[in-house]
């Protein structure tokens, strides 16, 4: 019973969000975003510690100073994130153009124009609802992997924004024949893959520690003969702005050396947007939760 009021709670703020973000100004969203951010770091420091810990292990050189500078960064970008997620799917066409940008189309184009789809890689950095959004808008063809979450009424809720605009949705656990499908079919796959994979994932390095990490976007990009597109939507002056880097696969085996290969790849290219804008990035989660079975 607690956990249906609960559920039923969480779905009237999400029913809030939606309406009052759909109808604020992107400056009002902003000023906003730094109004909670400055309440939660001081009264109610949700996973505060965690954001600490994960700054001092990514970077070490850093200061005291700089540690606590950071953590009300990622406070306030988050919250902004958190804000925009509605309007980011349900503005009009011309109000999103004027604050998304894309680069490197041509080149996904180049890819696309050989018949083939590909695997589109996403982690937790900048706003990673935004590239979704964007190719359904152009109309590719292009799906998101996701994750049912718990509560029925706000899972409901999230698909209803993303599909909004022609896009499609596959569960997780969804037959693979449907994700080949679209990447035979020329379409896109998107997948965000940075969580803490547990003892199912394969060790790379991330930020200086072995960070157990999910084997599917190389595993399922080197299987299909896809290439691989890891993708940012970073916030830059104003804007969201895409970029990409593509990595081929068909000469790449699908036993575990190479997938672990290319998993370490497109981590090194996140590792690096992450140093240059380590406020962007989702430190609330317990990336290095699992340690390997031979660390001391």
């Amino acid at each position: 019973m607690l956990k249906k009021i609960q559920h039923y709670l969480e779905y009237i703020l999400i029913l809030f969000l939606e309406k009052a973000t759909l109808t604020m100004s992107r400056y009002s969203r902003k000023k906003l975003a730094a109004f909670l951010s400055t309440f939660f770091y001081r009264f109610l420091p949700i996973r505060k510690k965690v954001i600490q810990n994960n700054l001092q292990t990514a970077f070490p050189d850093k200061d005291q100073n700089w540690i606590e500078t950071y953590t009300r960064k990622t406070y306030y970008h988050f919250l902004r994130t958190y804000l925009d997620i509605f309007p980011v799917h349900k503005d009009s066409r011309n109000k999103f153009k004027k604050y998304v940008e894309i680069k490197d189309l041509d080149k996904i184009n180049q890819l696309l124009s050989r018949g083939r789809g590909g695997v589109v890689v996403l982690f937790h950095l900048g706003n990673w609802e935004v590239p979704g959004s964007l190719f359904s808008r152009k109309d590719y063809k292009a799906a998101a992997l996701y994750q049912k979450q718990s509560n029925k009424l706000v899972d409901q809720k999230i698909l209803e924004a993303r599909s909004w605009n022609g896009g499609l949705l596959i569960s997780k656990n969804d037959s693979p024949i449907k994700m080949m499908r679209l990447i035979r079919d020329g379409g896109l796959l998107f997948m965000i893959s940075d969580q803490d994979a547990r003892g199912s994932g394969l060790f790379v390095d991330f930020l200086n520690r072995p960070s157990s990490s999910y084997r599917g976007p190389a595993l399922f990009a080197i299987k299909f003969k896809a290439p691989l597109i890891a993708m940012t939507c970073l916030y830059k002056n104003g804007k969201y702005v895409i970029s990409s880097k593509i990595f081929e696969t068909s000469h790449r085996k699908a036993d575990e050396k190479g997938i672990k290969q290319l998993l370490q790849e497109y981590t090194r290219y996140f590792e690096e947007k992450i140093r240059q804008y380590p406020e962007q990035y989702y430190w609330l989660h317990r990336r290095w939760k699992t340690v390997p079975e031979n660390s001391n």
